[in-house]
């Protein structure tokens, strides 16, 4: 906690990232447990599993320190097996010890959370270092945001991959998503699914947590954004925009109709705020005179 404390210091920042010796260690703490050893951890003994899984996530929290300095993007961003175990971590959300009362499921989650804001700041790194990031992965770095922000229940999880997807959008990569159908999508739907009224559990729990169909105000406002963006980084005439016009078309379409059902929904409300009307019925038309009437009607 010493070093990811320290790591806040904007002056700190970038000092420390140039001590190779802190920044080794904590690039090596981020990457345990790895696949085989979480394979292997029904073997181990929970508390040290526990000890292992939150030390890495004070380094990750470190890291992500780290990475909010301008001049750290870029060494970070070059560091291509520190952005893969990101990725990894970032999708971390079960455990064989999860459930065990332990918090380990808490613990996940708020590595969970200092990958995907890691990863959100090194996004906006400079061009060319957007496009690399892209290429990851055999290409295939875009699809794995995809997968978190489509598959983890928590909403900040998700709005900080949405940021990432944003921060990741140029005229060097926007034909890139273009030709990622899949990727595409989770941004539409982001974009056009109705906000939450309520957070979700930040909690513990088995890390099973269902979700509902929508989503959050941040995950929302940024992937209409990038839909904009993406827009206007390619030219009419670009063929990634002729993939991309479907795509925008039903986002209009989807908001177009999002509004109408709002427009609709506050019609029936103010109607139904009305009350109950008196039937002409009730009333005999000889019983009424100017006598009768209250005063304030006339």
């Amino acid at each position: 906690w010493i070093i990811a404390n320290l790591a806040c210091s904007a002056e700190n920042m970038i000092l420390m990232s140039r001590n190779h010796k802190i920044t080794k260690t904590l690039f090596e703490i981020a990457s345990h447990p790895n696949e085989f050893e979480e394979k292997e951890c029904q073997d181990m003994d929970i508390d040290r599993f526990i000890n292992l899984i939150r030390t890495r996530s004070v380094a990750v929290r470190g890291i992500l320190n780290l990475s909010w300095a301008m001049e750290n993007k870029i060494p970070l961003t070059e560091n291509v097996a520190l952005v893969d175990d990101l990725l990894r971590i970032a999708s971390h959300r079960k455990s064989p010890w999860a459930g065990t009362g332990k918090g380990v499921s808490g613990i996940l989650l708020q590595t969970r959370r200092h990958a995907c804001g890691t990863l959100r700041n090194l996004a906006a790194a400079p061009r060319k270092y957007k496009r690399r990031l892209c290429r990851l992965r055999g290409g295939r770095f875009l699809e794995a945001l995809a997968d978190v922000a489509r598959n983890d229940y928590d909403v900040e999880v998700r709005d900080k991959i949405h940021a990432t997807l944003f921060n990741l959008v140029s005229a060097d990569t926007a034909k890139m998503f273009t030709e990622k159908k899949d990727v595409l999508d989770v941004i539409i739907s982001a974009a056009t699914c109705p906000e939450e009224k309520e957070s979700s559990n930040a909690g513990g729990g088995s890390g099973t947590h269902s979700r509902n169909n929508n989503t959050s105000r941040g995950s929302k406002a940024m992937a209409e954004n990038t839909l904009r963006s993406l827009e206007k980084a390619l030219p009419e005439d670009d063929e990634g925009y002729d993939a991309l016009r479907p795509t925008l078309s039903r986002f209009d379409s989807q908001i177009t109709m999002n509004r109408s059902i709002s427009n609709l929904g506050s019609v029936t409300i103010s109607v139904t705020n009305l009350g109950t009307l008196p039937s002409i019925s009730n009333f005999s038309l000889g019983d009424i005179s100017h006598s009768n009437l209250n005063p304030e009607m006339v």
